[in-house]
């Protein structure tokens, strides 16, 4: 049982509640003992959320897979815990530690118009990059799922991040894109299907964390990941970090990062790239104007009198020799041959033309030039697990098969284990998967 209802006024003496502030999840909440010090805080979920009857079993199981997992870039999470009262609601209750949410200092920026230079965004994109990557280290499909400024604070000019749990809870809403980024502000991915909250989600969810820091303000709604393209993405901003955002935003699939160990790497290549650039060249002092010199006087004009050309006298002679005048000796004989030499030349390019012409009404060009399919490795640990696409069977592990360009939703089975994830398959292109079946607990 919670030792008291955060509904309930605080009395003199007494532990109390505070609510720091809402977002779409619910209420982030601080509780204090009775001599006012703070014990810890928690997210405490919205009533429809609380009300999903496998919501609860989710974030349980997430935290007991992440029961070993102590790392100083996040905020440890201690429990998950149903609330009493009138409409019982799910908490999530962590450690509590003095800081700043990166929510509240881009709102103030925001407020007073200020800015920060980019250099100074680069350090914390570093540091929420590398957490994410342990974070992503400690399990094949362990993701955050919800990374957002709500849930990053700033301790001592370092990130902590919270809330580190909410992925596979929130995957069972399945909304769609453009409502997750309304109801949540969270950034996901639009994919054909149900939406996976994996590593993809979270790289691009970095990204848009990048884009505010680097704007020194919070994303407005029109500023969901579906209405973000590379025209749109800071045109100040130098053009490597342009480029790592719009491949961590998936702008373009074929090029995009889909780890958060890839982003980490494209990440520091796009900052040293930026930073061997040529510094801009600083901006002209103003002085105060100097009275402008008098014109220099104007020359008088002289009339032009046209040069008579000399004549040129025709002279004889057929070739170079000591001491002998080049003359304009008739080269009839040359032409001619020059003549017969292009005919010859023209003869054989139409002959080799009509030959290929031929050729080609009996030889067939190759497959691969017009071909609409790419090609899917998987390989799984162990191997011998059957592959499924679209749900229709095509091996066992490992096993190479040709698909149609498109997305599509691969599945892999053994015994009553199961992995399902979608790839997309572009024309001509090759892509490999590898899949722990049995990743560690």
């Amino acid at each position: 049982m919670w030792p008291f209802d955060m509904e309930s006024p605080g009395r003199k003496g007494s532990p109390t509640a505070e609510v720091l502030f809402r977002d779409g999840f619910g209420d982030r909440v601080l509780f204090r003992d009775a001599q006012g010090r703070a014990v810890h805080e928690s997210l405490v979920l919205t009533s429809d959320l609380s009300a999903i009857g496998t919501f609860e079993f989710s974030l349980s199981q997430r935290l007991a897979e992440l029961e070993s997992f102590d790392h100083p870039s996040f905020l440890r999470i201690r429990k998950v815990v149903r609330m009493g009262g009138p409409s019982p609601r799910l908490s999530i209750a962590s450690d509590h530690i003095a800081g700043h949410r990166l929510w509240s200092i881009l709102a103030a920026m925001e407020q007073k118009g200020a800015s920060n230079p980019v250099e100074a965004a680069l350090r914390p994109v570093r540091e929420i990059l590398e957490a994410m990557a342990a974070l992503h280290r400690h399990g094949s499909e362990i993701t955050h799922g919800a990374l957002g400024p709500e849930r990053i604070l700033l301790v001592d000019g370092h990130v902590r991040i919270t809330d580190y749990i909410m992925g596979p809870a929130i995957e069972q809403l399945r909304y769609s894109s453009d409502r997750y980024w309304k109801d949540f502000r969270i950034a996901v991915t639009p994919v054909p299907g149900a939406i996976h909250f994996d590593a993809r989600v979270d790289v691009a969810q970095v990204a848009l964390v990048a884009i505010a820091l680097f704007s020194s303000r919070l994303l407005r709604e029109d500023q969901a990941l579906t209405n973000l393209d590379e025209s749109r993405l800071m045109p100040s901003l130098p053009r490597p970090l342009r480029s790592w955002l719009v491949r961590a935003l998936h702008v373009d699939q074929r090029q995009g990062l889909f780890t958060m160990f890839d982003a980490l790497q494209a990440f520091d290549e796009a900052v040293a790239e930026s930073q061997k650039a040529p510094a801009p060249r600083p901006a002209p002092v103003r002085t105060e104007p100097r009275p402008a010199p008098p014109p220099p006087p104007r020359p008088k004009l002289q009339p032009i009198v046209p040069k008579t050309p000399p004549r040129i006298e025709p002279r004889t002679g057929t070739m170079f020799q000591p001491g002998v005048a080049v003359g304009y000796a008739p080269v009839y004989e040359r032409s001619e041959r020059s003549r017969l030499k292009t005919f010859l030349t023209i003869g054989v390019l139409l002959a080799v033309v009509a030959g290929a012409f031929a050729t080609a009404q009996y030889v067939p060009p190759p497959a691969a030039l017009f071909s609409r399919e790419g090609t899917l490795a998987v390989e799984s640990n162990p191997k011998g697990a059957r592959l499924f696409v679209d749900g229709r069977p095509v091996g066992v592990t490992p096993v190479t098969v040709a698909l149609r360009s498109g997305q599509h939703e691969i599945e892999l089975r053994i015994g009553d284990r199961a992995r399902a994830f979608n790839v997309a398959i572009v024309a001509g292109t090759h892509v490999s998967q590898y899949v722990e079946m049995f990743p560690p607990k």
